[in-house]
């Protein structure tokens, strides 16, 4: 008490009087740390999937969350799918990570990102010779295979190439940046996106024609329209598509519903497939009295595939 009335005949104000707090010391946990498990909170007190989530975006030691998540402090990006965050948060995590630019060191970044929770690495600027590479890297480190790769179609050189990618090893489904693409080529999408439609549609045989999953359609910037991405959605859908990446959480849902299928839709192909199981294999007519056979069949198998557990 003495000292504090000493301070406040000095002048000094109760801010300057109250005891300073020991700063806290920077975060000393890699990225990398962070996501496999073996430290899961800096030093702030945030855990990882913390950060990602948005409750808290920079960390004591100032990294950005998704600069943290991404195993990189320069440009990388991470889209995360948890199958199940548990009490402690990234046990049970799967994650795709995409890095922007697998650049000369990119082979030294893709080494630092192999983790239990790695599902697969999105390749921006994608080409044979850089998928080779990759998978190479990847059998060393991931001889069970679990680690897929998907290609980044952004250049016209990687179009006429689709065939070829998509049958690259570890290659599990192709998507196309079409913001780079249109600008390399000169073109100017519309309002119904025409102008792309031989691109996408090129994409979506080479992945059937070897056999891989169905590409995942491009982004759209403007987030805010959700009735436009709804559209559009339905659209790439109807031409082959099978999800599509966000940037936003707002388009999540849109997209979900999208490619999620109805409850008519599931009836119809339950029904197609009892008719032809009931058949015996063959040819058989569904309620409207239309001739079913098998590729009818698969696409039914498809949309059964897709649907929610529930149903």
């Amino acid at each position: 008490m003495a000292a504090v009335a000493a301070g406040r005949r000095a002048g000094l104000g109760a801010n300057q009087l109250r005891p300073r707090r020991p700063r806290r010391r920077p975060c000393r946990h890699r990225a990398e740390q962070l996501r496999a498990g073996r430290a899961r909170r800096c030093a702030c007190g945030h855990r990882a999937e913390q950060l990602w989530s948005g409750r808290a975006r920079r960390c004591a030691c100032g990294h950005r969350a998704e600069q943290l998540w991404s195993g990189g402090l320069d440009d990388a990006r991470a889209v995360i799918g948890p199958s199940n965050f548990g009490p402690d948060g990234l046990d049970d995590a799967r994650a795709v990570l995409a890095p922007n630019n697998f650049g000369p060191d990119g082979l030294d970044d893709a080494r630092a990102v192999i983790a239990p929770a790695l599902r697969g690495l999105v390749v921006a600027k994608a080409s044979l010779d850089r998928l080779t590479d990759l998978a190479r890297l990847l059998d060393e480190h991931d001889p069970a295979g679990v680690v897929g790769l998907v290609p980044l179609l952004e250049t016209p050189q990687a179009i006429l190439a689709a065939a070829a990618i998509a049958s690259a090893p570890r290659v599990t489904r192709l998507q196309i940046g079409e913001a780079d693409l249109s600008a390399e080529l000169g073109i100017t999408p519309g309002d119904q996106d025409q102008e792309l439609l031989f691109v996408r549609s090129s994409v979506v045989l080479a992945s059937a024609a070897a056999g891989i999953e169905p590409p995942a359609a491009a982004v759209t910037t403007d987030f805010r329209d959700l009735e436009a991405l709804r559209r559009s959605t339905q659209a790439l859908k109807r031409l082959g598509f099978r999800g599509r990446a966000c940037i936003h959480p707002a388009q999540i849902p849109v997209v979900h519903d999208a490619f999620t299928p109805s409850s008519e839709e599931i009836a119809t192909a339950r029904d197609l497939i009892t008719r032809f199981e009931a058949a015996g294999g063959g040819v058989c007519l569904d309620a409207r009295g239309r001739m079913v056979d098998l590729a009818v069949i698969r696409d039914a198998r498809r949309t059964l595939a897709l649907a929610p557990h529930s149903q």
